[in-house]
C-alpha cells in the first residue's frame, strides 16, 4: 500500500488517508510520506532495525543528475551515504516514455513506476534485508525514449539506508560511465520487441550485431560512432532481411574499441 502511493497518491490509502498518513511517520523525523519512511519501515519488518528516536532530516547532500540522449535518459546519484531508497518524478511532453529500467549498483532494488498526464514517477526500494545502492557516483536506471520532445527532473526524495531523508542537489554535471559495459536485455525471454542496455566512457565506434547459437551473424543493431554516455537499442526480432527469426537462443555482441562482450536472450513467438 505505501510503495502504491507514490506512484498512485492518496488514493492508494482507501478509505483510511488520515490514519496512514499519520501511520507514515515511521522514522519520526516529523516528515510523513517520505521514501526514508518506507526504507525503515522495511527495515523494521525485516527485523533489521528498531524503531528511531526523532531524526535530523537532510543531514547529507546527495547529487542527482538526468542525462539524456537520442535514445533514452539515465538517472544518476553521487552520494556519500548508501541508498536505502529513492522517489523520481518527471514532467516530459513529446516523447514516447518506455518502461524504467533498474542498472548498474541499483540491479538489485525494485522499480515501480507510473506515467499518466505526462508526469512519470519512479520509486526505487527494495523489500529485502541488506540491499542498498552504494556510496558513490552511479547511473542507477534508465528511462527508454522514443520521438522528439522534453523531460525534466521536476522531484526527488532520496533516503539513506538508515531512513534517513538525504538533501538533495539536482546537479548539472552529468556522472559518466567508468567502464565500457553491456547490460541484460529486458524483457528476458520477449515476444516482439527486447531493449538492450550498453554503457560508454568515452565516445567511441560501436557495433551491437545478434547472432544465432552457432555463432552465425542474424542483424546488425547499429554500426557507428556515438558520443559518451547510456544508449539503448531494441531488437524487434527480425533479421537482417527483414524476416522474422525463429524462436530460440540468441546471442547479442557489442564490439567497441578494445572491449568486447556478449550475453545470451530467448526470443520466443
Amino acid at each position: 500500500m505505501f510503495t502504491n502511493y507514490f506512484v498512485y497518491n492518496l488514493t492508494a490509502f482507501g478509505d483510511h488517508v488520515e490514519g496512514s498518513i499519520a501511520a507514515s511517520d515511521v522514522n519520526a523525523d516529523g516528515i510523513p510520506l517520505t521514501v526514508a519512511d518506507l526504507v525503515y519501515m522495511v527495515r523494521i519488518i525485516t527485523a533489521d532495525a528498531m524503531p528511531y528516536e526523532k531524526l535530523s532530516p537532510g543531514a547529507s547532500e546527495a547529487a542527482v543528475h538526468l542525462s539524456v540522449n537520442h535514445s533514452a535518459a539515465a538517472v544518476s546519484v553521487n552520494s556519500p551515504e548508501d541508498i536505502g531508497g529513492g522517489y523520481f518524478v518527471f514532467e516530459h511532453s513529446g516523447y514516447e516514455i518506455g518502461e524504467p529500467h533498474l542498472i548498474n549498483g541499483a540491479s538489485d532494488m525494485t522499480l515501480k513506476y507510473s506515467d499518466e498526464n505526462d508526469l512519470l514517477k519512479v520509486l526505487v526500494y527494495s523489500m529485502e534485508d541488506d540491499i542498498r545502492i552504494k556510496a558513490g557516483s552511479e547511473n542507477i536506471f534508465v528511462i527508454p525514449i522514443e520521438g522528439r520532445g522534453a523531460i525534466e527532473l521536476s522531484e526527488v526524495q532520496l533516503s539513506d539506508y538508515h531512513g534517513n531523508l538525504l538533501t538533495v542537489d539536482k546537479s548539472d554535471r552529468a556522472v559518466l560511465p567508468r567502464h565500457f559495459a553491456l547490460h541484460q536485455n529486458y524483457p528476458n525471454p520477449f515476444n516482439a520487441v527486447t531493449q538492450i542496455i550498453y554503457e560508454l566512457p568515452q565516445a567511441s565506434h560501436v557495433k551491437i550485431e545478434i547472432r544465432n547459437i552457432m555463432g552465425q551473424r542474424v542483424a546488425t543493431l547499429i554500426d557507428k560512432v556515438e558520443d559518451a554516455g547510456v544508449h539503448r537499442v531494441q531488437w524487434d526480432g527480425l533479421d537482417q532481411s527483414g524476416s522474422e527469426a525463429a524462436s530460440g537462443i540468441y546471442i547479442y555482441r557489442l564490439e567497441v574499441d578494445d572491449f568486447v562482450a556478449s550475453k545470451k536472450m530467448t526470443l520466443l513467438k
